[in-house]
């Protein structure tokens, strides 16, 4: 045969990016930071090992490569892993979930209007109330529901007020 139509792949530093960024964000974005920060040693590790290999041997492009795509593999770990973090809302209402009957928030955007004239509005949580005047301290933003009633009140005070609101706890799909 005089030539293939077929071409190997080659495996530049700019693929290994896109691979450590796919496994990062698909494979390791609900581990926890020791474990992340495992992972990105045993890539360190590797990285100086094929380095210093490369140094010995300056005349082998497998071992500059390998050196060079490790450490791009690494770095497409850390891109992946925080893009998946970065759409993450952790809120820890200090008591179960499920003892919650108010919270107590800071508006963060002005109120939106929804169908019936209700309000939605986004809030950084700064206490949670449960059954028996308990009162904790809470973190995180949550969207709450607002009666047509409120939202008109509402409307007026804008973003940076402080919110009581009272009712009970909905999960959605992002938690």
């Amino acid at each position: 045969m005089a030539g293939s139509i077929i071409k190997r792949l080659p495996f530049t530093p700019l693929l290994c990016t896109a691979l450590g960024a796919a496994a990062g964000f698909y494979f390791l974005f609900h581990t926890t930071l020791a474990v992340i920060i495992a992972v990105l040693s045993v890539f360190l590790v590797i990285l100086c090992f094929f380095r210093v290999l490369a140094s010995l041997n300056t005349q082998s492009r497998i071992l500059h490569l390998t050196a060079v795509c490790s450490a791009a593999f690494a770095v497409g770990l850390f891109f992946g892993i925080s893009a998946a973090n970065s759409g993450r809302n952790e809120v820890n209402f200090g008591i179960p979930a499920n003892n919650v009957t108010a919270v107590e928030g800071l508006l963060l955007e002005d109120p939106r209007i929804i169908s019936g004239g209700r309000a939605m509005v986004t809030l950084s949580l700064r206490r949670s109330a449960g059954a028996g005047g308990l009162r904790v301290t809470s973190s995180g933003e949550i969207t709450v529901f607002l009666p047509q009633i409120n939202a008109e009140r509402l409307i007026q005070f804008g973003r940076g007020a402080v919110i009581f609101a009272e009712g009970s706890l909905r999960s959605s799909e992002r938690g």
